[in-house]
């Protein structure tokens, strides 16, 4: 027993009729996932004694069923609050030993009824939008979760899957526009029958409509990344390259000349240029270069 009340403490505690569905599914997966699964159906009444089976046998048998009900009922109890823990508290003239008569008694008392109950359940279930959850996936999960609500009332009252998957659709929001409208084009909603009344085209299924979603999901947060990555370089490059003072390219604050002019670079002026110049010349003069001979030149014309 100790071993299977580890998960317990994250089962919703059972206290008003409004928790009781959240409560029923996860105390029933729970159960199943501890190997109690079976008390709900094959072994919800005592073992059959077999013709080969000794008394000392089928003591042991029915000792193994009854202390398997008695874990399965423990179980049951420590998820719910004091008033509902007194529903099922074990009396002589009723020990509550057996795990139907536990989940009955409970469902009796707490199970939702009634069509104010609907009414609210409905709401929840319209309100529901992308822009209230965490994520594609967490919203179709309410969704889902909300729909289930409504089949635990009555079968009657649930939506069908092309319904749920119109409401997923527009609640996905503005940002799902270009995939909604895409979706619209690609997949049908509702089975196309041909003239015999043999499905031609299936409707979409629930769960594809879901990886579709999530597949546009990750490929708008990777553009979004990849938008914030480029400009965070672009904001790096254009502090690095600006100055802080003069906002002008080319150089940061602790160069700009406007606030250290003693780093600007001197320039000579116009006569000290000329003299540069000039001492320049005297010092490399520049080799005569021979004269022709007028006497030479006439002779050779």
């Amino acid at each position: 027993m100790e071993s299977n009340v580890s998960g317990l403490h994250k089962i919703t505690k059972l206290e008003s009729p409004d928790q009781y569905i959240e409560w029923h599914r996860q105390i029933t997966d729970f159960l199943s996932t501890h190997n109690y699964g079976r008390l709900f159906n094959a072994l919800k009444e005592p073992p059959v004694k077999l013709q080969s089976d000794t008394e000392r046998e089928y003591a042991n048998v029915l000792e193994k069923w009854e202390d398997k009900q008695d874990n399965a009922c423990n179980c049951v109890r420590a998820t719910l609050g004091f008033n509902a823990r007194e529903i099922v508290k074990p009396v002589p003239e009723k020990p509550f030993n057996r795990l139907h008569d536990v989940l009955e008694a409970i469902e009796e008392q707490y199970k939702p009824t009634g069509s104010a109950n609907y009414q609210e359940l409905d709401r929840d279930y319209h309100e529901l939008s992308l822009e209230n959850c965490n994520g594609v996936m967490i919203f179709a999960s309410k969704l889902q979760e909300a729909n289930n609500r409504l089949l635990e009332i009555n079968p009657a009252l649930g939506y069908n899957t092309p319904q749920l998957v119109n409401k997923f659709l527009i609640g996905l929001g503005d940002s799902f526009s270009a995939f909604r409208t895409t979706f619209y084009q690609t997949h049908q909603l509702i089975p196309e029958m041909d003239k015999k009344g043999a499905v031609k085209t299936p409707g979409v299924s629930w769960d594809r409509t879901i990886r579709e979603a999530q597949h546009f999901e990750k490929n708008q947060k990777a553009e979004e990344q990849t938008k914030v990555a480029m400009l965070a370089t672009k904001r790096r490059r254009d502090d690095r390259e600006k100055c802080g003072h003069c906002k002008r390219p080319g150089h940061r604050k602790d160069r700009c000349w406007n606030l250290h002019p003693e780093l600007r670079p001197k320039r000579p002026r116009t006569s000290d240029r000329q003299k540069a110049t000039d001492l320049s010349s005297q010092d490399n003069p520049k080799e005569d270069l021979p004269m022709a001979n007028p006497a030479t030149t006439a002779e050779s014309s």
